[in-house]
């Protein structure tokens, strides 16, 4: 959300919805634990929200740099 007029500020989450757990099971047993999955995915999410993030203010002050 912006908190100036030359300022963003840019918040990062990671969340399971709640029908998350039916998708998995639906994939049948031999998928594996659903703990085992989503410790896979949370890790995967923390580290790509800090590549994206870093992205996203590379880009965000490319198109504010004075030309």
């Amino acid at each position: 959300h912006p908190t100036s007029a030359t300022t963003t500020e840019l918040t990062q989450s990671w969340t399971v919805l709640p029908s998350y757990a039916d998708g998995f099971a639906a994939e049948g047993p031999d998928r594996g634990e659903l703990g085992d999955r989503l410790d896979v995915l949370q890790a995967m999410a923390e580290q790509g929200m800090p590549e994206t993030l870093a992205k996203l203010k590379q880009a965000a002050e490319a198109a504010v740099a004075p030309t």
